[in-house]
């Protein structure tokens, strides 16, 4: 939120903040594909290193969102985001 004078005066919304970025797309290559794989995903995809770098920075923002929102709620998917984490940080 944006707030002047004590008010309220604009939202920063985040959720387009993706639109148009095929880095967003990507980011599955870390919690999809392993460490054999996402080669090949890359080569075939044709993905600049750019566009690689801003995706595999996606991933660990959505794992620490998913932690964070389903620590105590949702096992399966914690499990999932820590392993989205540890694949996008191992393969820096």
């Amino acid at each position: 939120m944006l707030v002047r004078d004590g008010r309220i005066t604009g939202v920063l919304d985040w959720a387009c903040l993706c639109v148009g970025d095929p880095a967003c797309d990507i980011k599955i290559a870390w919690a999809v594909l392993d460490v054999q794989t996402r080669p090949i995903f890359r080569e075939r995809l044709e993905v600049d290193e750019a566009t690689w770098a801003r995706a595999r920075g996606w991933a660990p923002s959505q794992a620490i969102g998913a932690l964070a929102y389903y620590l105590h709620a949702y096992p399966v998917i914690v499990e999932e985001a820590r392993r989205w984490l540890v694949e996008a940080l191992a393969d820096v």
